[in-house]
């Protein structure tokens, strides 16, 4: 599968470095968050994050105008039906995550491989949620993503090994050490 357009529900801390990882990395990148006022302070976060890289000689100014380029923020989940492949960092709250895979089952077209960020809650509970389980993976990036290199690419006993394949290469050509695990809570 060819990923070309990431998806990244929520950009907050981990959201926002999840948004820059992948748009660093030459994706597409369409963050959503749940009102304009978080949007932009994610968005901020991004642009202060890739100045300082900037400063630090890490990037150049284009490397940096790039990145910003390939990123777009949304308010409405609808928007990323564009997407392949989308990396959910919301609130670590059960309901939530379940309302918002159930949202983006509907939203996106069926190729499109689901996964969730979290570190604590079940990735099937998740999964169950929508109607392709077998496209429904953890991506589990480590705080800070834009520094920690290691990636938890968590697999249920329903998603398919090509759907886990996918976030693994997905996840080394973000740079990322990738480690496959199984669905195990906390």
């Amino acid at each position: 599968m060819d990923i070309r357009t990431v998806g990244v529900v929520g950009c907050g801390q981990m959201g926002s470095g999840i948004v820059e990882v992948s748009a660093r990395a030459g994706y597409i990148t369409i963050t959503r968050e749940v009102n304009q006022t978080f949007l932009d302070k994610g968005l901020k976060a991004i642009q202060s994050s890739l100045e300082r890289a900037v400063q630090k000689g890490k990037i150049s100014t284009e490397q940096r105008d790039e990145t910003l380029a390939r990123v777009k923020g949304t308010t409405r989940l609808d928007d990323l039906a564009a997407c392949d492949f989308v990396i959910e960092a919301i609130i670590e709250n059960m309901e939530d995550k379940r309302a918002t895979f159930s949202a983006l089952d509907k939203a996106c077209p069926p190729h499109t491989i689901l996964s969730s960020n979290t570190s604590a809650l079940s990735l099937i509970e998740m999964a169950r949620s929508t109607q392709r389980p077998d496209r429904f993976i953890g991506m589990h990036f480590f705080n800070p993503p834009t520094a920690t290199k290691l990636l938890e690419v968590g697999k249920t006993i329903l998603s398919s090994n090509a759907s886990v394949e996918v976030g693994r290469k997905l996840g080394e050509s973000m740079g990322r050490t990738v480690v496959v695990v199984h669905d195990a809570p906390g």
